[in-house]
């Protein structure tokens, strides 16, 4: 589908013009559909947040529920009146006469539901702007793209980009302006509405009294998931109020709700988060007006910071972060080693200080409009902060170097150090190394390890030695892709030592952790050059690679082509003795369109090349260097593969562009081209194989299994792994079976929790309630076909119309199917992708069936609960984006509860692992956790039945209160686990124009599906009547043929073929493919009455089916489809309440006793 920055696609590619199928969105529309740009998330989320306490003594860091844009419009209008301040000080000092600002006073209401800003000084000139003619308040606040800070002379405010306040009203129903300008004794108010699209004409009065700026807005609630002002985002509004008292001038007093603040310094802020110097010892220093920096020893024992940078919370840190705390740790690790003689890494100093900054910097710009990290580099900053020795000595006498030291001994991992490499000539037991001669010798730095992706890889670059000898050469071959080695995760030390694939390459590289490498003179290979395909997932590999390098021996990283590749054609086109090799498939599409009758040959994998041509690469070896930029380098690798780095992800997906490639006729490539040309696509790929489209419900490799099952016909039951081989050789599917098998696994499950309609039938074990799905026989075993029910849901007529993907010049499987329901919502769907995820429930589809006639018949849908067939338990609404599931269970006597059924997703096997859990421990003091005596399971595959025994207190103590507390449970429920929540805040699809968006509910995606279904509809009817039209004219000019065969009008004995065509073309017969033979070469025994009589029954069948179709509405044909599907599916319900029935009666009551 077309894909575009600017432009979006409101319906699937069809057979219009590019001009009907594109629609320009405004830019206030684009601002609402992709918040996430510009606000952040409209999603409420989880996250931790330094808050101030309920006595406003102190700083708690706690988890608090907000929604990040809903914060972001506060902050906006913040800013704004922070960046009032600083512009008035900064022309004051110049000699202007501004009235300065005194007071910022923020005021919000809970239950009016709003949030104003007020800051005095100068007011916004009330005059009309003299190119816009509009006056300059409306301009300010609410036109899009406009901004005082756009000039570059060495700006101090935090806004620059023309959006600012404009974001908060365009997220608020109701935004007002209020402001006096004191130099033309006027007064100013305006009103928005409507997210900014309305708006009332300004009231401006004469007005002599002192100047003043005031922000009132309300918040679209709705929009971030809510109804009123939340607890919880008032609590982060407090904070950012105490946030500006810190970082403005003493003579500036802040407001609160009409409550002062009492603090004046930074210094006095930063006590909010230590307490007293006594608690929690720390270092204040100012480095010119500019720095302002506090560094303490944190009892947490981990990395935490608190910056500011020209007034504006910087959330996630950035620069001014690193530039401070990376001298701190260098400065105070070099002071050890010299006053200790011990070397402490400088993450272990990291690991122990709480950093607190105010900083003003020139122009700074963020990782996006939310302004959460800091990019400008340190370069670019406009001053210097040096810490110097004397601050040094201060933080190493305070404690921290002790600490560090201690910390360092501590986490000295000596298993990791076992994995440790060495150079040496000669190595053992590493399988499948093909060394170098000179590899660990004096010529070792000359050496190339080359690391192919897989065995045939390898195979392939043995025949390329015999080209460039094996002297300077080795060969490993890597297994599946390189661990993401960054260090989010406590356990990854360990991760590392134990992963084979990075201890192996220690050995043969000589690689030894945590050296620091001034050169590769240490090492038994001088350079690394990897050998993939040249795919998305080939990228992959060589960007964990480079990942690797980078987060280990950033060093080596550092070294301008240490790390290189080696490019392969993935493409080559012949004619004759010409042969042209593309090493992108971008670049071979360009060529293809203008170039014809050449042999076209695809190498998808390196194993598709032969030795020969394995012997052409290395005799001219196509090498890429890869270079370090210091500027771009380690960011780039950090945005692509830090955990923490999603959200930025997200943002630099968003523009992605499939055409945009890597040049590879550069032979320099920096690590910021590679990961913005090439490892995007494999991000972009990651998501469509992760996420479904909100069209047919189906992700790309489930997409790929339904074609090749219609394609097949597969009406009779075959092996789940001889079906997974058809499916690689006829669907385009060029990843591991075994990932594929497990895909057609789970589209035939249909235990409780899976799918509520198969997409194909279950033959054999395919998994059950016990383990999940988990369970499932060996796809050798077991055996699938289409169901009934699928040949309903995806009818067979759309195949026609449908738009088919291209692999290897070959069809494939559709862009999208159009199946007759929003299958997404009928089975529900998870996955992880790059930057995004999704999560979406299961729902019934009776439901879904009286939502969709409701809106065939203009009527507005219901709401609807998620539903899992089978499921007898209770699913109940807590709120607007997630249910609470309930199991079912009783109390028998004051000793004993009966469970028999189990939360949605709640396995057997994992419950019985957290009763186990439960069990009171003979002869130990019992854990809160711990409250059962004995259970037994009754439980099959199908039926929950657990008898819990518990001691007489014990069960008196859980049910003593069965009342439900605020998440919907009571303490009986809560203590057993028997319930689950189902969440409906990460609804994330490929829309119908192939672009990832978030949907806020079910009847969203049904509206969205609904449009392009009905499309469907009209194009699948336009083609019938189309095909039925060619079919009477045949049908007609053949009878027509016939009679006049019969009556002699037409001759054709004892003539030539030329004279009979003759004839036809004279008496205008039609033609079929520009031909005749549709006539003439009908058998003969066609040419009598009896043939006439036949064809004139079909044409009159044919016409009155064309007269039918024709006059049927679309609304119709699909309420006919929906009917037929309902009574197969209710056969199917039938059918499997009888297997449910069988089992339970063939069923014996197995108990399963437990520890008493």
């Amino acid at each position: 589908m077309s894909k575009s920055n600017n432009q979006t696609s409101t319906k699937p590619i069809n057979d219009k013009s590019s001009s009907q199928q594109i629609k320009k969105y405004t830019h206030l529309e684009h601002v609402l559909k992709i918040p996430d740009t510009y606000v952040g998330s409209t999603e409420s989320t989880d996250e931790e947040h330094y808050i101030l306490n309920e006595d406003g003594t102190k700083m708690e860091k706690k988890t608090i529920n907000y929604t990040p844009g809903e914060y972001k419009i506060f902050d906006e209008i913040m800013v704004n009146a922070l960046d009032h301040y600083v512009r008035i000080k900064e022309k004051n000092s110049q000699g202007f006469d501004f009235a300065p600002i005194k007071n910022i006073k923020v005021s919000f209401s809970k239950e009016e539901g709003y949030i104003s800003i007020l800051n005095d000084g100068e007011g916004i000139p009330v005059e009309l702007h003299d190119s816009e003619k509009i006056y300059i308040p409306e301009l300010i606040f609410g036109h899009l793209l406009t901004s005082g800070n756009y000039d570059k002379k060495q700006k101090h405010t935090g806004g620059k980009n023309g959006y600012g306040g404009k974001l908060t009203n365009i997220f608020s129903k109701e935004f007002i302006i209020e402001t006096i300008d004191h130099n033309h004794g006027l007064k100013y108010v305006q009103r928005f509405y409507n997210n900014m699209a309305d708006k009332d004409k300004p009231t401006i009065t004469k007005n002599k009294g002192k100047p003043y700026t005031k922000i009132t807005y309300y918040p679209d609630f709705e929009r971030f998931g809510h109804k009123k002002l939340e607890d919880d985002i008032i609590k982060l509004i407090t904070k950012r109020t105490y946030d500006a008292a810190a970082v403005t001038d003493p003579s500036v007093n802040i407001f609160l709700n009409d409550t002062k603040l009492d603090f004046k310094s930074f210094e006095k802020y930063t006590e909010l988060y230590f307490g007293s110097k006594e608690e929690v010892p720390r270092i204040y220093q100012e480095y010119g007006s500019r720095w302002a920096i506090c560094v303490a020893i944190n009892p947490s024992q981990q990395f935490e910071q608190v910056s500011f940078v020209n007034g504006i919370t910087t959330h996630q840190g950035g620069k001014h972060v690193e530039h401070i705390t990376n001298q701190i740790c260098k400065k105070l690790a070099d002071y050890i080693e010299k006053k200790k003689k011990i070397k402490v890494k400088q993450a272990h100093i990291k690991e122990n200080i709480f950093v607190c900054i105010r900083c003003v910097i020139d122009d700074p710009s963020f990782n996006s409009q939310i302004k959460e990290f800091l990019t400008t580099p340190p370069s670019k900053f406009g001053s210097k902060c040096e810490i110097d020795d004397k601050f040094i000595d201060k933080l190493a006498k305070m404690g921290l170097m002790d600490t560090a030291i201690n910390l360092s001994n501590f986490k000295e991992n000596k298993d990791l150090k076992k994995t440790d490499g060495r150079k040496s000539t000669t190595i053992r037991g590493i399988p499948k190394l093909d060394d170098a001669n000179w590899a660990g010798g004096p010529k070792s730095d000359q050496c190339t390890l080359i690391l192919t992706e897989g065995d045939s890889a390898k195979s392939l670059a043995i025949s390329g030695l015999e080209i460039i000898g094996r002297d300077k050469y080795g060969v490993f071959p890597l297994r599946g892709k390189v661990l993401n080695v960054k260090g989010e995760d406590k356990n990854i030390a360990k991760k590392i030592a134990e992963n084979t694939e990075i201890t192996n390459l220690k050995k043969i590289m000589g690689l030894q952790s945590d050296k620091k490498y001034k050169s590769t003179k240490d090492l038994r290979y001088g350079s690394v050059m990897l050998m993939t395909d040249q795919d998305e997932d080939g990228s992959h590999i060589k960007g964990l690679l480079f990942n690797l390098f980078q987060s280990l021996w950033p060093e080596l990283f550092m070294m301008d082509g240490f790390n290189k590749s080696m490019l392969t054609p993935i493409v080559k086109a012949s004619k004759g003795k010409n042969v042209i090799s593309f090493y992108s498939l971008s670049d071979y599409e360009k060529w293809k369109d203008t170039n014809k009758g050449w042999v076209i040959k695809y190498y998808k994998g390196l194993g598709t090349s032969t030795p020969k041509e394995a012997k052409e690469y290395f005799k001219e070896m196509k090498i890429v260097n890869y270079i370090f930029d210091k500027e771009t380098s380690d960011e780039s690798i950090e945005l692509a593969f830090n955990k923490k780095r999603a959200n930025d992800r997200k943002i630099w997906l968003s523009k992605h562009n499939r055409t945009k490639v890597l040049d590879f006729s550069n032979t320099d490539v920096t690590h910021k081209e590679f990961v913005d040309l090439e490892l995007i696509h494999f991000s972009d790929s990651d998501n469509k194989r992760s996420i479904p489209s909100v069209v047919d419900g189906l992700k790309k490799s489930q997409r790929k299994i339904l074609f090749c099952g219609f394609k097949k016909k597969l009406d009779k039951e075959i092996r789940v792994a001889q079906f997974a081989g058809y499916v690689s050789e006829h669907g385009g599917y060029h990843h591991g079976e075994a990932s594929l098998q497990g895909a057609i696994i789970s589209m035939a499950q249909d235990f409780v929790g899976s799918n509520n309609i198969p997409i194909y039938f279950p033959g054999g074990q395919f998994g059950s309630r016990i383990m999940g799905g988990s369970d499932s026989a060996q796809p050798r075993y077991i055996h699938t076909k289409l169901p009934d029910l699928t040949y309903k849901l995806f009818n067979k007529e759309d195949s026609n119309v449908l738009e088919y993907m291209d692999d290897d010049g070959f069809p494939v499987e559709p862009v999208t199917y159009v199946p007759i329901l929003p299958m997404i919502l009928v089975n529900g769907a998870e996955g992880i992708g790059t930057g995004w995820s999704t999560n979406i429930p299961s729902y019934n589809p009776e439901d879904i069936i009286k939502n969709i006639r409701l809106k065939l018949n203009g009527k507005e849908m219901t709401n609807m609960i998620p539903w899992y067939r089978g499921f007898k338990g209770t699913i109940e609404k807590l709120n607007e984006k997630s249910y609470l599931t309930r199991g079912i269970y009783h109390i028998e006597g004051d000793s004993k509860a009966i469970i028999t059924e189990l939360p949605v997703k709640s396995w057997t096997d994992k419950y019985k692992e957290s009763l186990e859990n439960m069990i009171i421990e003979t002869g130990k003091d019992s854990k809160k956790t711990q409250f059962l005596r004995n259970y037994n399971s009754y439980c099959s595959d199908t039926k929950i039945h657990f008898e819990l025994i518990f001691p007489k207190e014990k069960l008196i103590s859980l049910t003593d209160n069965l009342e439900q507390n605020d998440d919907g449970q009571n303490k009986f429920e809560k203590s057993l686990k028997l319930t689950s929540k189902i969440n409906t805040s990460n609804m994330v699809l490929y829309d119908s124009n192939g672009f990832l968006k978030r949907y806020n509910s079910p009847l969203e995606i049904i509206d969205e599906y609904f449009i392009v279904r009905m499309e469907y509809y009209h194009k699948r009817k336009a083609y019938q009547l189309k095909s039925l039209e060619a079919e009477l004219t045949i049908v007609n000019a053949r009878v027509k043929f016939i009679e006049e065969f019969i009556n002699g009008t037409i001759k054709i004995s004892n003539m030539n073929k030329k004279d009979i065509l003759e004839q036809l073309e004279t008496k205008k017969y039609h033609m079929v493919d520009e031909s005749f033979d549709y006539l003439i070469k009908m058998p003969i025994y066609n040419l009598t009455k009896e043939k006439i009589e036949e064809l004139k029954k079909n044409r009159d069948i044919k016409a009155e089916d064309y007269t039918n179709l024709k006059d049927m509405d679309v609304k119709d044909i699909y309420l006919n489809e929906l009917k037929d599907f309902e009574k197969c599916y209710k056969e199917f319900l039938k059918q499997k309440e009888l297997e449910q029935y069988s089992d339970e009666s063939l069923g014996k009551k197995k108990v399963i006793k437990k520890k008493k």
